[in-house]
């Protein structure tokens, strides 16, 4: 699995944890009274019994911004995202950023499974199930500190996250934790992401089209456009952009 190290990127809980569609835990033999109606099936199922409702209404929306993410679905994952801090007025664009680039990424991913079938498990570039799984395991057990109408959820040895109550649906407090993870990206490092999302966004297209005959050509696509991203500004990117080209 690759995806980029920064800032909320990485997949398993060692930053940014981004996940879903696990394989359902089985059901606790008591579940609580209520849950949040946006919380996936498998992460209710995950969530221990002995765990409050709010708890497990916490974790729901943490793990819907997740299923959103793992789905490529831009405008969901956007919707569970909040801005609570007016002092970071780049936040969303830091964040469009950031997460673009993971969506682009797991829409490549899709087009290339939709494309090669098997012969893209090995496909180094998103989230796969595996990553899905180490996740919903460490969701499960993860520690839930309630404080009103926030919370954090301490995820063992990996991040915390903090999660906030507006409008009656949890959502994933962006500024809050970012500040765990570090700077938000800017100049170089912002630019680099959208230049990344975008080359997989039209890598992805050129899959679905049949542009490409081997995952491996892909992957040496994906390769060139890391290595344009990165380039510094000014520098003359290469031509051509299919396989062979590089």
């Amino acid at each position: 699995m690759r995806i980029n190290s920064g800032y909320w990127a990485v997949v398993g809980v060692a930053a940014w944890a981004v996940s879903v569609m696990a394989a359902p835990a089985p059901a606790p033999t008591t579940k609580p009274a209520t849950a949040a109606a946006s919380a996936p099936a498998a992460v209710a199922a995950g969530v221990p019994a002995t765990a409050s409702a709010q708890d497990a209404a916490a974790k729901g929306g943490l793990s819907a911004f997740f299923h959103a993410m793992f789905a490529g679905d831009r405008e969901g994952a956007f919707a569970l995202l909040a801005y609570t801090d007016s002092k970071q007025p780049k936040a969303k664009e830091a964040a469009e950023a950031m997460f673009g680039e993971i969506l682009a990424e797991q829409r490549l991913r899709k087009a290339v499974a939709a494309e090669f079938g098997d012969k893209a498990n090995d496909f180094g570039v998103g989230m796969g199930a595996s990553d899905v799984a180490d996740f919903e395991k460490e969701l499960a057990a993860a520690t839930v500190k309630m404080n009103g109408e926030s919370a954090n959820i301490s995820m063992g040895a990996g991040p915390t996250y903090m999660v906030v109550l507006q409008g009656g649906k949890w959502l994933v407090d962006f500024d809050k934790t970012q500040a765990n993870m570090g700077p938000l990206p800017e100049g170089a490092d912002l630019t680099g992401l959208q230049k990344k999302a975008a080359g997989y966004e039209q890598l992805a297209k050129d899959v679905a089209a049949k542009k490409f005959g081997t995952v491996e050509d892909v992957s040496k696509a994906v390769d060139k456009v890391d290595s344009e991203a990165d380039k510094p500004a000014g520098t003359v990117p290469a031509t051509g952009s299919g396989p062979g080209t590089r």
